[in-house]
């Protein structure tokens, strides 16, 4: 995921699982013995060839059951809103810290759509790419931003839509996320921080606002970041972005 196209990664839709190898049959090399005259043939045992027919049924219901639960293969698409609201939340004056800032976050909840993520500390990579973690069941917290539950900031979680190979990502759902929808952050302390959903936005990525994204300024906020919109199969990335906005449940606006 290019910090300049914030985004890239997620995998693209698995294409339809191929049919079983092997031709008919399953072997048994054909070879006749004397037995065949009374009806039978060299090959393997009936309960050896049942146990292969159910592990040749299991390899292709697997990819089968992928291919009807994945994501669209069009990607997520979201009605954007509370755009205002994210922008003010830039815009406030950051308030004094009064306290220490908390551990780095280790898991990441949302409960109301079943999202669940462990979470690591990820940077930037070579070539100025975001980085994401390799398991697309992980989120990455943006380390060189505000840790989560800071006085100030927007702290920035990034998750993969899907993947090819592993299936569904840990942000998949975030296009069910509403207004009022809380997050829930476990940092590694072992402390419960609680945020609720102000914004839902989506954007091309060349019209992403990065500055609002990554900007370590303004209200305390928290940012969970993914792709979403037509999967172009020739770059191999989703065409847009899709951000939720949240902020501190005890600050969120009455």
């Amino acid at each position: 995921m290019s910090r300049n196209a914030v985004g890239g990664g997620g995998g693209a839709p698995p294409p339809p699982p191929p049919p079983p190898g092997g031709g008919r049959g399953g072997g048994g090399g054909g070879v006749v013995s004397r037995n065949a005259v009374r009806g039978r043939v060299n090959g393997p045992p009936r309960h050896t060839v049942r146990r292969w027919a159910l592990v040749v049924v299991a390899l292709v219901a697997v990819p089968l059951l992928w291919w009807w639960a994945r994501p669209d293969a069009a990607g997520p698409e979201v009605g954007s809103s509370g755009g205002r609201a994210a922008d003010a939340l830039a815009a406030a004056p950051a308030p004094a810290a009064s306290e220490p800032a908390p551990a780095p976050p280790a898991e990441v909840s949302v409960p109301s759509v079943g999202l669940r993520a462990p979470v690591v500390a990820v940077g930037v990579a070579e070539g100025g790419q975001l980085e994401v973690p390799g398991d697309v069941a992980t989120a990455g917290w943006y380390r060189a931003g505000p840790v989560p539950g800071q006085a100030s900031g927007s702290s920035v979680l990034v998750g993969h839509v899907n993947d090819v190979e592993q299936g569904p990502g840990a942000f998949a759902r975030i296009a069910e996320v509403e207004l009022g929808d809380v997050v829930r952050l476990r940092t590694e302390s072992g402390q419960d921080l609680r945020f609720t959903v102000v914004a839902r936005e989506q954007w091309a990525k060349s019209e992403v606002p990065l500055d609002r994204l990554f900007d370590t300024g303004g209200a305390a906020r928290l940012v969970l970041l993914t792709c979403g919109g037509v999967f172009d199969r020739d770059s191999g990335a989703y065409e847009d972005n899709i951000a939720v906005t949240a902020v501190p449940l005890d600050r969120a606006p009455g």
